[in-house]
């Protein structure tokens, strides 16, 4: 599975629109629908490997993929949320990533702190 930074950037902004404190399941995220089950649920995975969100999963019984429960965002999920709510800055780390060709979390995060204070032009 690829990495999808647009997609990961849907379901952090769908989780912060729940009520505290988290979310009961995954399916409780319309941003799932006409994904398949595997991206979805390895998306979740990278997330809660990058500390982005918090959440019990679940692969019991050799479930395959994984089921996630209560979701919620940590501290530096918040904080990606709050940087990359808006589309227009949201666009121009697209267009700055392409250029030099990487899609890391620090360098999308890097490159909007420097966006949002005026330190770089798209």
């Amino acid at each position: 599975m690829k990495r999808d930074m647009d997609l990961i950037r849907l379901i952090a902004l769908e989780i912060a629109e729940f009520e505290w404190p988290a979310i009961g399941d995954d399916s409780m995220l319309n941003c799932s629908e006409g994904l398949e089950n595997e991206v979805f649920s390895g998306h979740l995975d990278l997330m809660l490997e990058a500390g982005l969100i918090h959440a019990q999963r679940s692969d019991s019984m050799g479930m395959d993929p994984p089921a996630f429960h209560k979701i919620s965002l940590t501290w530096d999920g918040q904080e990606f949320v709050d940087q990359v709510r808006s589309e227009t800055a949201w666009s121009a780390a697209k267009d700055y990533m392409g250029k030099v060709g990487s899609y890391t979390l620090p360098i999308i995060q890097g490159f909007l702190t420097n966006w949002a204070t005026g330190k770089f032009s798209s």
